[in-house]
């Protein structure tokens, strides 16, 4: 068998440049004929030209085209600014947001239903006129250093204080209220006055809250009350017949349970309603109605006379009522009582 004079392919391949040509001498010394083969000068010029050609050839990888050098270069970009990127976050990480603070009020911290507590009898004792060391020491249970002359009392008259109510409180900082309170006074009692009057006066009454306690600050003054905001009437319910007949014995049953002092077992399962104590009063339902609407929910009215010893008072109350599944079916139930002061829009 004998080597092939020329490598598997001659065919010259477009775009690759031919390897150079080494001269004879060279080429005799590093590829010796093993194979007694007629020696390349002997061949024709043109055929030793593409023999040498093609065998260089087969051992050189062909050059990238010019797209696959640009995606190599876009390639490696990217990976360089993920990199870059990566480290940025480990030695430069993120600040969390910090909500913007708000400035509240410092009169949000005054605790307001202790000054009005002391404001309140501070105002009675000041309207309450019997005798000058009374008078004093009244006043002195609220107030630390009361003026020596009475706070302004000249000692003269009397007056008897009937009742009192807290009007508004208004915070003037974390530790100073003003109060305004509404003081019922008479001077019914007094044998030398020539006429008898009585009614509602307000005292205003500066109070000042430590971390100890509650104090009268300054002299209480007499004011006027505002007159009480007017609000709409009740408006009432849209009523649904067949819940509303449905229910009514039942309704009947729980105001009479809650009166005597124990409505749980005719209560929503879940529901709080707290009941009079036991034996105080009685109470009997006399008008009630269910409104329309749909679902497990329903508003209802209740209009119920309270009984205590001799007196009775009639009270209207708004209910909320929920349908509570049974073995036997399904029926409604008190969820919520509340005072019926909701009105249509």
């Amino acid at each position: 068998m004998s080597v092939p004079q020329k490598p598997p392919t001659g065919r010259r391949i477009e775009g690759i440049p031919s390897p150079q040509s080494r001269d004879a001498s060279s080429q005799s010394q590093l590829s010796p004929d093993l194979t007694g083969s007629v020696h390349p000068e002997t061949e024709d010029a043109n055929e030793a030209d593409t023999s040498a050609t093609g065998a260089a050839q087969l051992w050189e990888a062909a050059a990238p085209s010019r797209a696959s050098r640009i995606m190599r270069a876009v390639f490696v970009v990217a990976i360089g600014i993920l990199a870059a990127m990566s480290i940025v976050r480990v030695f430069a990480p993120r600040s969390t947001p910090v909500a913007a603070s708000v400035d509240l009020p410092q009169s949000w911290a005054a605790d307001r239903a202790a000054a009005a507590s002391v404001a309140e009898n501070a105002a009675r004792a000041y309207l309450t006129l019997n005798n000058r060391d009374g008078y004093q020491s009244g006043i002195s249970q609220t107030w630390a250093n009361p003026p020596a002359n009475g706070a302004g009392w000249d000692g003269s008259g009397a007056l008897t204080v009937l009742d009192s109510y807290v009007v508004r409180t208004t915070a003037l900082d974390a530790q100073h209220v003003d109060v305004l309170v509404a003081v019922h006074v008479t001077n019914k009692g007094d044998e030398k006055a020539q006429t008898t009057v009585s009614g509602w006066i307000g005292v205003m009454v500066p109070v000042v809250v430590s971390a100890e306690r509650a104090s009268v600050a300054g002299e209480p003054a007499l004011a006027g009350i505002p007159t009480p905001t007017q609000t709409a009437r009740t408006e009432r319910l849209d009523i649904d017949r067949d819940i509303t007949d449905a229910t009514r014995a039942d309704a009947a049953a729980f105001v009479r349970a809650w009166a005597a002092g124990d409505a749980t077992a005719l209560s929503a399962p879940g529901a709080e309603i707290d009941s009079p104590p036991t034996g105080l009063a009685n109470a009997t339902l006399d008008d009630w109605r269910v409104g329309v609407g749909e679902g497990s929910e329903r508003e209802a009215q209740a209009t119920i006379t309270w009984t205590i010893g001799t007196s009775k008072i009639t009270c209207h109350y708004r209910l909320t009522l929920t349908q509570v599944a049974s073995g036997q079916g399904s029926r409604w139930q008190v969820q919520h009582l509340t005072t019926d002061t909701n009105t249509k829009e």
